[in-house]
Parts: C-alpha cells; sequence; structure tokens
C-alpha cells in the first residue's frame, strides 16, 4: 500500500480545537502524531497547472502563435516552427530548453491562481 501524506500539524490543530473529543483522546492522538517518522517533502506543482508551462504550438511565419494538442500533426517549415511544450522558467531564467508534456512537476513552479 503506498504511503499517503498528510500535513500532520493541520490534522492535529484539527482534533485539539474539536469539542467532540476528551482531553485523554485529544492528547492521545497528539502522542501518536508526533511520535510517528516524518518526512522530508516539499509541495510540488504539476507543469500542466504551473503560470510557465507553455503548452506545445506552432509559431507561424506571420508572428502569431497557435496552440495544438500534443499529439498534433508538425507543420512544414513554409507554414511556422513547431515548438514543443516548454517550461519558460527554466528556459528563460537557466537558457535551457526543457520539452514537457504536462505531466512532470518541481518545486519552483507556481500555480495558475497563484499568477505573479
Amino acid at each position: 500500500m503506498p504511503e499517503r501524506l498528510i500535513d500532520a500539524e493541520a490534522f492535529e490543530k484539527h482534533i485539539m480545537g474539536s469539542k467532540v473529543f476528551s482531553q485523554y483522546f485529544k492528547e492521545l492522538v497528539q502522542s501518536l502524531i508526533w511520535g510517528e517518522n516524518t518526512v522530508d517533502a516539499v509541495r510540488v506543482v504539476r507543469c500542466k497547472d504551473c503560470v510557465w508551462f507553455e503548452p506545445k504550438h506552432i509559431l507561424h511565419n506571420d508572428g502569431t502563435i497557435a496552440y495544438v494538442a500534443e499529439d498534433a500533426e508538425s507543420v512544414t517549415i513554409d507554414v511556422g516552427i513547431n515548438c514543443q511544450a516548454t517550461c519558460r522558467r527554466y528556459s528563460y531564467i537557466d537558457n535551457l530548453f526543457v520539452s514537457d508534456s504536462g505531466n512532470d512537476y518541481c518545486s519552483r513552479g507556481a500555480k495558475m491562481e497563484d499568477k505573479p
């Protein structure tokens, strides 16, 4: 069975703030939570949900951009340039071209609703 990470501090706050549980139960749960091993984990953002993600597209010769499906066929050079999905953060900051399908993730991403 795969491990499932939870926010132990939020869980503890929920239990400790409840008026339903006895003080004994609260202290028992608290000791169980803090007696468990911890995992060094960070929140990540999937590329497809990130503000830096640029989906697969075609850069037409007239300068316009057309976004296309991941499985779309390539166009010829007389129409434009085929551009794979990329991470604009890494492409511009680190001078790297990162091809990505959108299913990858990193800890440096920013969700679209948290747009800088």
